[in-house]
């Protein structure tokens, strides 16, 4: 305290001029309209820039909540999009008939549509890439999400513009992913504009570029067709984007196209994915099995 007293009284004469000018500036904006506008117009200005500092700050720090709501947002409408209106998928009706989900009442010929028998494919799970590989032959990502939130091997993977890859390990909490940049890739996909599909493929040198094999050359292929996920597997539901055409060739002797893609994921920027759950997986690869088995 006697400290403070001392430096007080050593710098007695600045504070007191400091005191007087502060006096004196209120006085000044006070009564002066001139000089009270500009102050208030100043002090909006700081006062603004200031608080758009502080909104910065606050959102940066909850960029990761807000990634993970969108993310969970995004989850339930791709559930409402592949399970509901504006897809093919089929409901019964009381009288054991199938109809058409979407289909004009009047196609219905009187029938009482059981709402409850409605179900649910596919369920898409959020999760937050923790490592990925992009320049190998052989390339695969590390998700955030295992056993425990319900992923398991042979799902499907997609981003917030398409097809990403497949998944390979689990474990309670994590999963490895083999992406569409794997030389041992295969995913079924097609040409959006007539349905001829095929095998979506990596030749390792161009992380942007796939191939779609096994297109007929008689099926018209045309820079800026759309592929698209065929639904001819139990990875992905139909019509998710895979990319669009980048170039088709015919190699001598060869009864089908070489149509190259460029692809609508860019892999070294994808931050987020989507694991495709579909519910009836187990049910189709059983019978399937079957057949193989015959």
């Amino acid at each position: 305290m006697r400290n403070l007293f001392l430096f007080l009284a050593k710098y007695y004469g600045f504070f007191v001029f400091i005191a007087l000018e502060v006096v004196c500036a209120i006085l000044i904006i006070r009564f002066n309209h001139f000089q009270r506008t500009r102050f208030l117009s100043s002090a909006g200005f700081l006062s603004a820039n200031v608080l758009n500092a502080k909104s910065s700050v606050t959102d940066y720090f909850s960029l990761t909540n807000q990634n993970t709501e969108l993310s969970e947002q995004n989850a339930a409408l791709l559930e409402q999009l592949h399970n509901g209106t504006g897809q093919v998928r089929y409901i019964y009706t009381e009288d054991s008939c199938l109809i058409e989900e979407g289909m004009a009442p009047s196609i219905w010929k009187g029938t009482t549509v059981d709402t409850a028998s409605t179900r649910k494919l596919y369920k898409f799970i959020p999760a937050k890439i923790i490592n990925k590989t992009t320049l190998k032959l052989h390339n695969y990502l590390t998700i955030n999400k295992g056993e425990n939130q319900g992923v398991f091997p042979q799902m499907g993977v997609m981003g917030p513009n398409g097809v990403v890859g497949i998944v390979h390990k689990t474990s309670a909490n994590y999963a490895t992913v083999m992406t569409v940049l794997h030389k041992e890739s295969r995913i079924s996909a097609l040409l959006k504009k007539n349905s001829h599909f095929g095998s979506l493929i990596w030749d390792g040198k161009n992380e942007f570029l796939a191939y779609l094999k096994d297109i007929p050359t008689n099926v018209s292929v045309v820079p800026g067709d759309t592929i698209v996920t065929s639904g001819y597997s139990d990875f992905f539901p139909e019509d998710i984007m895979v990319g669009t055409v980048e170039n088709v060739d015919r190699e001598p002797g060869s009864n089908f196209h070489t149509i190259q893609l460029q692809l609508s994921t860019i892999f070294r920027k994808i931050e987020h994915v989507y694991v495709i759950d579909f519910k009836d997986r187990d049910e189709v690869r059983a019978l399937e099995s079957n057949n193989i088995n015959e």
